[in-house]
Order: C-alpha cells, then sequence, then structure tokens
C-alpha cells in the first residue's frame, strides 16, 4: 500500500512536469508567433 501510493506520488509529479513544460513550450511559441507578426506589421506599415 505504502508503494503504491509513492508511485502514484512519482506519477503525479512526472505529469505536473510534463504539463508544465508543455505550457512554457506553447507560451514560448505564442511569443515567438507575435513578435513575428509585430515584424510583419512593423514592415507592411
Amino acid at each position: 500500500m505504502n508503494l503504491f501510493n509513492r508511485q502514484k506520488r512519482i506519477v503525479q509529479l512526472i505529469s505536473e512536469n510534463v504539463t508544465s513544460v508543455i505550457g512554457l513550450s506553447t507560451l514560448t511559441r505564442y511569443r515567438i508567433w507575435g513578435v513575428n507578426l509585430c515584424t510583419l506589421l512593423k514592415h507592411s506599415l
């Protein structure tokens, strides 16, 4: 039972880390996309 709880906690930590990494990558992707959009707008103006 104790081993099961420890395993569950490890899985929870891993899933939290994975979701945070995915969130960070999407944030940086949106930031890069926004910068590209800004430069495009500046060039068009």
